[in-house]
């Protein structure tokens, strides 16, 4: 029996909704199978939702509840990418493979990426986070979170993050970057780091060794770097840093 002109769910279907971008003719977390589709009860076979590794789905307005039961079919996903749509949720707990993930300028506002340990590039620049949990990931190599509602950051268990943007997180107050010895690339400003957390950065980059990197923070409240803080961003611009901003 033909569905020809059926609205049908997402999740029931998501291989066809995906693959044949049915999602330009969305309707919340359903989708309208087009009419004289001809074979269109087809929903995918296991071995069809493995062959997906990378799934792109950016700026298309969706409100798209991505879900475990929607994700949970693509056990090999490694590129997931949902910047610049009105999604609330995504749920990758599923998706173990998973190494670049980009759910900027949503409405997201958690994330569970505890079973993602192989993950390297997580962007939610302009999202709605307020925690994040990054201490099963210890791969992550850019990390791209600013304009969100984060109070706190643990950066404790990337020791390979190169790129880390921060900014605009107006309710964080301390950085510590200490164990992130790669870093070479650092946007924090418009945060609550003050000049002691500032200087510790500076003090903290500059121990790494690095050369020829770029750091922009800002100073809250106002104020002075410390003696030492000084030292370390002078000691960083001879190495051929750029420090903007402080």
């Amino acid at each position: 029996m033909s569905l020809d002109g059926s609205t049908v769910n997402i999740e029931d279907k998501p291989l066809l909704w995906i693959e044949e971008e049915y999602y330009l003719t969305y309707k919340a977390n359903t989708f309208v199978l087009p009419t004289n589709a001809g074979n269109d009860i087809w929903a995918g076979d296991a071995v069809d939702y493995a062959a997906v590794a990378i799934i792109i789905i950016e700026n298309k307005s969706l409100t798209t509840d991505f879900t475990s039961t929607l994700l949970s079919k693509f056990r090999n996903l490694s590129r997931l990418l949902l910047s610049q749509n009105s999604i609330t949720t995504v749920d990758v707990t599923n998706n173990p493979l998973l190494e670049r993930l980009f759910v900027g300028n949503t409405n997201v506002s958690s994330i569970d990426l505890s079973n993602n340990p192989l993950l390297i590039n997580f962007g939610a620049g302009n999202a709605n986070l307020s925690t994040l949990d990054l201490s099963n990931n210890p791969l992550l190599t850019e990390l791209r979170i600013w304009g969100n509602n984060l109070s706190t950051i643990d950066l404790s268990n990337n020791p390979l993050v190169e790129t880390l943007e921060l900014f605009a997180n107006t309710n964080i107050t301390n950085i510590d970057l200490s164990n992130n010895t790669l870093l070479t690339y650092v946007r924090t400003q418009s945060t609550k780091s003050d000049e002691l957390v500032n200087s510790q950065m500076l003090i903290d980059l500059d121990g790494h060794g690095l050369s020829n990197g770029y750091f922009q923070s800002s100073i809250f409240g106002g104020g002075s770097l410390t003696t030492a803080g000084t030292t370390a961003k002078t000691n960083l611009q001879g190495k051929g840093w750029t420090i903007v901003g402080i």
